[in-house]
């Protein structure tokens, strides 16, 4: 599949069959899914090698990443900026695959939600089949499965620590129950770019913000080199203040020490937690992977019937539920025979019939086991919630 844009360069899916000819100059997509953009939280005055060794920490800390399985590009868009705070990260062994397949009239290699076009203050999506594709403005973008990619945007829209934008495009497709989302929250769904200029936003343009500085050909050392020699400029006055930053960097050490004690209290309790519930027994050698095999393996257990719903939806729908009547929740299991059971403490018996009430209407089946008072004093209640989607019931 192939289509045109701004300058004539036409795109083409690296793995995609039946192509033909790739025409010179052309910039082939590769999975945006394999190449997700990352958000970290950086000191904002750490600079150069200290940044990005800052950046590993987190990504190892959080996601397990090393420097022999992975490559991280900072990505700041048109702006050579020194304080970035997005990475792409893609497996190495994806990019040598990929980097066999290029031809050799090709101008760029770019996670395929790149080349949808952007605005600021306008969110682009384009839906085909069951994948969904987001350019989030100029400095942000995913692609994924349509239900993790409405799990999202919900949770992308109800973080006040986000700005929202003033408008979302529909490109391509439909994303079922979009428009009442967008309406919760004020903002516009339009499907022509012609509707923006009533609402002030700029037609969206594509590879009109950087995007090209995402080149995944360029190894990650090359790209830490151009960007040393474009901030070369600024290196005398850097080293004017060289003793002050020093000093500073004490502190930043500090508490990068202290976040790194806390990283690997998170991490033990990670781990602790997926020998509990994803790999019971074996030493934990890739987390991410072995639990993704164990959720893969779980998810083709469940899909004997077509109308079955994913357990990882499931748990959102539930979370979303349980968060709105202020339950506290003190275990989440699943397993194939019970499905997903939720063991939480509530006020009273009264909280626990609003709760379930709740469940219901958000189609969600909850059977009561072992429900009992646990401080007589307080009326504290304690029960065991077995809970199935509706949906699945009829498909069974």
């Amino acid at each position: 599949m192939s289509w045109k844009a701004a300058g004539n360069v036409t795109f083409y899916h690296l793995e995609a069959p039946g192509d033909g000819p790739r025409v010179a100059g052309h910039i082939a997509l590769v999975p945006g899914g394999d190449v997700p953009m990352l958000a970290l939280q950086l000191p904002p005055g750490l600079q150069g090698k200290a940044r990005e060794q800052v950046a590993w920490r987190q990504l190892q800390d959080q996601l397990g990443l090393t420097q022999n399985r992975a490559e991280m590009r900072p990505y700041s868009g048109a702006k050579v900026d020194a304080g970035w705070t997005k990475v792409l990260v893609v497996a190495t062994d994806h990019m040598q695959r990929w980097r066999q397949m290029l031809d050799p009239g090709c101008r760029a290699l770019l996670p395929d939600y790149l080349a949808l076009p952007a605005a600021a203050g306008l969110w682009v999506l384009q839906v085909q089949g069951d994948l969904l594709r987001a350019r989030l403005g100029l400095l942000d973008g995913f692609s994924a499965e349509t239900d993790l990619a409405d799990l999202m945007l919900a949770q992308m829209l109800a973080d006040e620590t986000q700005t929202n934008p003033k408008a979302v495009l529909l490109l391509e497709g439909d994303l079922p129950g979009l428009e009442m989302l967008l309406a919760e929250h004020d903002i516009d769904l339009l499907r022509d770019t012609a509707d923006l200029a009533a609402l002030d936003i700029p037609e969206p343009v594509v590879l009109g913000h950087g995007e090209l500085t995402a080149d995944l050909r360029i190894d990650a050392g090359a790209a830490r080199r151009h960007l040393r020699r474009q901030l070369l400029p600024w290196v005398a006055a850097g080293l004017a203040g060289g003793l002050l930053l020093g000093i500073w960097m004490v502190g930043e050490g500090l508490k990068i020490a202290q976040m790194q004690r806390d990283r690997a209290a998170f991490q033990a309790n990670v781990e602790t937690l997926v020998q509990d519930y994803f790999v019971p027994s074996g030493p934990l050698l890739d987390v991410r992977l072995q639990v993704s095999r164990a959720l893969a393996a779980r998810q083709a257990e469940l899909a004997g019937g077509a109308n079955r719903v994913s357990p990882l939806l499931l748990l959102g729908q539930v979370a979303d539920v349980i968060s709105a009547t202020g339950a506290a929740p003190d275990q989440v299991l699943y397993s194939q025979a019970e499905g997903l059971v939720v063991v939480l403490g509530l006020k009273d018996f009264v909280a626990l019939d609003q709760l379930v009430t709740a469940l219901e209407r958000a189609g969600i089946a909850a059977e009561q086991r072992g429900a009992r008072v646990v401080e007589a004093s307080t009326g504290g209640v304690r029960v065991e919630l077995h809970l199935q989607s509706k949906q699945a019931e009829v498909g069974q």
